[in-house]
């Protein structure tokens, strides 16, 4: 369970700084929404290559 919670944690926080790093003087929700959701996609998609054992 940690494991799961660890990867939800990482997925979040690098999906928002990531939205954040492309835009920092954005502050409406709405226009960093997309580019955060691409973030948490990269950051599952990694991981479950690494844990399922994919190239």
């Amino acid at each position: 369970m940690k494991t799961l919670l660890d990867v939800l944690t990482e997925a979040r926080r690098r999906g928002i700084e990531s939205a954040l790093a492309k835009g920092p003087a954005q502050i409406a929700p709405y226009k960093i929404l997309p580019a955060a959701v691409k973030g948490i996609q990269e950051v599952v998609t990694a991981r479950l290559r690494l844990f399922s054992f994919q190239p």
